[in-house]
C-alpha cells in the first residue's frame, strides 16, 4: 500500500493574506480536483485535513503499480 499526504505550500501564509471566502474558494477548487484525479487513478480517501489530503493506493484494492498511480498529478 501506499500512503500519498497532499497539501498546498504556503497555504497558512496564503490564507493570511485573503478573506474567508477567498481562502474557501481556493479550497473547493483543490480538493474538487485532487478528488477527481484520486479518484480516476483509484486511490481511496482517507480523510481530509484541513488543506491537506491523506489518500490510500492499495487499499482496499491492491495494484501492481499502486506507487506509481499515487504520484500521477492528472486526469489521463
Amino acid at each position: 500500500m501506499t500512503v500519498l499526504f497532499s497539501d498546498i505550500r504556503s497555504f497558512t501564509t496564503i490564507a493570511e493574506r485573503l478573506s474567508a471566502g477567498e481562502t474557501v474558494a481556493i479550497l473547493n477548487n483543490y480538493l474538487s480536483r485532487m478528488t477527481d484525479i484520486i479518484f480516476f487513478h483509484q486511490g481511496t480517501i482517507d480523510k481530509f485535513i484541513g488543506d491537506a489530503i491523506m489518500t490510500l493506493f492499495g487499499a482496499p484494492v491492491q495494484h501492481a503499480d499502486d506507487a506509481l498511480r499515487a504520484s500521477r498529478q492528472r486526469l489521463q
